[in-house]
């Protein structure tokens, strides 16, 4: 059978739906039955994005205020699992507050150390597919420079979606 037929040539949103849960695509249910099933080989691992910025000064109040308004823009962005396999996009959520580890008093091998320690808490991170937000942004501020720390669960983006978010965020 042609699937391309299937395909709806225009896809009109229904906002009286717009919280309802709605389906999984089907990389959403290959990356949400991977992560449950910790008893077979390669299960119980997520599938999530985490990179680092490094910013001369960050204005963080402006940055997070910024942010604040890409999740309200991008409905996956406050999106959620549900027990039933499905998703659902938030209609209340609390504002997003990023976290900031002061190091600025660090210097050396002890500001090293600690910068490792957080990176390796976030390399392997696994979300809580019902629990708001599957998105962390943090910023650890030395006395040199801030670092932003991002981990984005792929349930909720991709790479191209991510491109498209940090290009608005930036604006």
């Amino acid at each position: 059978a042609d699937r391309q037929a299937d395909i709806p040539k225009t896809i009109i949103p229904n906002a009286e739906l717009r919280h309802q849960p709605f389906a999984l695509t089907s990389i959403q249910q290959a990356y949400f039955v991977g992560r449950e099933q910790s008893a077979k080989q390669l299960g119980g691992v997520s599938t999530h994005l985490y990179y680092e910025v490094t910013w001369d000064h960050l204005d963080l109040a402006r940055f997070e205020s910024s942010f604040q308004r890409v999740i309200e823009r991008h409905d996956m962005l406050r999106a959620v699992m549900t027990p039933r396999a499905e998703q659902v996009v938030l209609d209340n959520i609390k504002p997003y507050q990023i976290k900031r580890y002061d190091l600025s008093n660090l210097h050396g091998a002890d500001l090293a150390e600690s910068i490792r320690i957080i990176r390796a808490s976030r390399s392997h991170e696994k979300f809580d597919a019902t629990q708001w937000p599957l998105f962390r942004v943090e910023v650890i501020h030395t006395a040199k420079n801030d670092i932003l720390l991002f981990s984005f669960d792929c349930l909720i983006i991709d790479m191209y979606s991510l491109h498209t978010l940090m290009r608005e965020w930036y604006e």
